[in-house]
């Protein structure tokens, strides 16, 4: 590609996303399927939320898409059939501490025990300040479709959420786990699985 190029194609690049600055789209990671690449939507204000004392870095696995729910124990989550024909369930988390709202977040699914299920989900995300259920100030990301392995075999089936996020200004970073029982649709169970 020539240079003169490269730069058109940035320019349209950068025009394309200031159409869309300031619409429901601030603050998402847009997969792009060519490749695989994960590609923030810059220019919502970079503030976000403190997230509290710097000291005190966590992250809080929770479900939900327009808003955080705990996953408190291990519930049962029914698994959504996407409109490509996928299977996901919503997670959304809460930060603490960090002091930006630009964050690496590393999201791992996988049936509990089976290392070769393991769906990995890496990208940049932009968070937003919020207030927890408990009145202290935090950071939240919601609605990532966290997509799971065999879905249509995982009915029944005890699925781990590792989560870790990660400030690379200065490395700082935190990490939770948590487990939920999938539920499958009838319908959208396969007839035969291995165990």
């Amino acid at each position: 590609m020539s240079s003169a190029r490269g730069v058109r194609l940035l320019g349209v690049l950068a025009r394309a996303r200031a159409r869309v600055v300031g619409t429901w789209f601030c603050g998402a990671v847009l997969p792009v399927l060519a490749g695989a690449v994960l590609l923030p939507i810059a220019g919502c204000d970079s503030r976000g939320g403190s997230g509290g004392d710097p000291g005190e870095l966590a992250v809080v696995l929770g479900t939900g898409v327009d808003r955080y729910e705990p996953l408190e124990g291990e519930p049962t989550l029914t698994l959504i059939k996407g409109f490509q024909g996928g299977f996901h369930v919503w997670v959304s988390f809460l930060v603490y501490g960090f002091e930006t709202s630009i964050l690496r977040m590393e999201l791992d699914t996988a049936w509990d025990g089976n290392v070769d299920s393991v769906i990995p989900m890496d990208g940049n995300v932009r968070t937003r300040g919020v207030t927890d259920a408990a009145g202290d100030p935090a950071q939240v990301l919601l609605g990532w479709p966290a997509v799971i392995y065999e879905p249509q075999c995982a009915h029944g089936r005890r699925i781990r959420l590792d989560i870790t996020v990660r400030d690379e200004s200065n490395g700082t970073e935190a990490s939770d786990t948590r487990f939920f029982i999938a539920d499958v649709a009838e319908a959208d169970r396969a007839t035969s699985c291995s165990p």
